[in-house]
């Protein structure tokens, strides 16, 4: 991959405008045999795995020196029925004289997001193509670690909370409802027998 980067300050034109040509060559092994059954919304059984290496050589003034290794494995172990064990193991390492940075903390998807430090290391027009998220890790901000060396592993027990709390109440709620027109049917159906009793023994009493 060849890839040219520019940066200009807009609002200062006489702020130097920053220039980058690189050749980055990419290489993953990658195998997924996960599987999605049921109501999941995410995968129940199997495991994947991305291990990953790119690197760019320094090539004239504007190139960079700058390795990356990234490697991520997840396994899914089913249960039961409705109950997954899943885990994740996740590391990477960046060398070389302009190694990237790794942002550690937050979680994809947050909507009223907070960031850790207003320090984010974007000094360089590099820093905009290999500044990297790594997520989840759940219950830290975002930022929360930057460096450029990560570790991070996932241990998760999942069932579906939602479908105990909203339709399990909402079965219970209409078993209690059913139960409840048939206990007035029952009564009712008693109070018509019992009137009618009543009516043959005032018929029986005034002859």
């Amino acid at each position: 991959m060849w890839l040219n980067l520019s940066r200009d300050n807009l609002d200062n034109a006489s702020s130097p405008s920053q220039h980058r040509s690189l050749l980055l060559p990419q290489v993953s092994y990658v195998n997924d045999n996960s599987i999605w059954q049921g109501e999941w919304f995410g995968p129940n059984n199997g495991s994947r795995f991305n291990f990953t290496f790119y690197g760019t050589p320094k090539l004239g003034n504007d190139g960079l020196d700058m390795q990356t290794f990234t490697a991520d494995y997840r396994n899914y172990l089913k249960l039961a029925k409705e109950f997954i064990f899943a885990y994740r193991l996740s590391g990477g390492m960046s060398i070389g004289n302009n190694r990237q940075n790794f942002l550690l903390g937050g979680t994809e998807g947050w909507i009223n997001y907070h960031l850790a430090t207003n320090e984010i290391p974007i000094n360089n027009v590099e820093d905009f193509a290999f500044l990297t998220q790594v997520l989840p890790l759940r219950g830290y901000e975002y930022a929360r670690q930057i460096g450029t060396k990560f570790a991070v592993t996932n241990l998760e027990f999942r069932f579906p909370l939602l479908k105990y709390l909203i339709f399990g109440a909402l079965q219970l709620a209409l078993l209690i409802y059913l139960a409840q027109h048939s206990l007035i049917w029952a009564l009712h159906g008693m109070i018509r027998i019992c009137g009618g009793h009543l009516n043959q023994i005032r018929t029986m009493a005034r002859l």
